[in-house]
């Protein structure tokens, strides 16, 4: 049963990528949309090709003139996604800077060197640091947080 569920969902993937590329129009938008809202961390690359649709470009050059009517339905299903599936509902969103990284290890070693002061000897005597250690997961999600920040200010400064 796992393996035709797995393959299923293999052939669904294909279908939704393939979409992505040579569909319709608003077909186009449903599955970039379906596929980022399903895993946005892993599918991010979809919300990028939301946002060249709607004329929204890292890029300063910008490219062609963008259809008023791509962009529009763009808009809709980026709004949708950025209020139901990206955005925080109750705090705004936060970069890496505005994060609290002093209060956390460095090294991961969990001790710190200390010269003695009161023996003569240059030995280093290892005491407890205070930080607490910072997951590689918490890192992650907080970076996936600030690409967000930058997609979301991309998006408001470009087409609103």
């Amino acid at each position: 049963f796992n393996q035709s569920q797995n393959k299923k969902s293999s052939a669904d993937e294909r279908w939704v990528e393939n979409t992505m590329r040579k569909g319709t129009l608003k077909d186009r938008i449903a599955a970039m949309s379906v596929t980022l809202s399903t895993d946005p961390l892993h599918k991010f690359y979809a919300l990028d090709g939301l946002l060249s649709m709607v004329g929204c470009s890292s890029e300063s050059g910008g490219g062609g003139k963008i259809n008023s009517r791509v962009a529009q339905l763009t808009a809709e299903a980026l709004e949708d996604l950025f209020v139901n599936t990206l955005l925080p509902p109750n705090r705004k969103l936060l970069t890496l800077a505005q994060r609290p990284l002093h209060l956390y290890e460095t090294d991961g070693s969990g001790e710190q060197d200390q010269d003695e002061a009161d023996s003569g000897t240059k030995k280093k005597k290892k005491r407890p640091r205070s930080k607490k250690t910072l997951s590689p997961r918490i890192l992650l999600l907080w970076r996936f947080e600030e690409m967000v920040k930058e997609k979301y200010d991309l998006y408001l400064r470009q087409y609103m």
